[in-house]
């Protein structure tokens, strides 16, 4: 499993979840 594409994917999801929203 990589996981730098597994990152990029979760910052996928929550950009189009919650655009412009406050990350941790």
């Amino acid at each position: 499993v990589d996981t730098e594409l597994d990152l990029q994917i979760v910052d996928a999801l929550l950009e189009h979840k919650a655009p412009g929203a406050p990350r941790p």
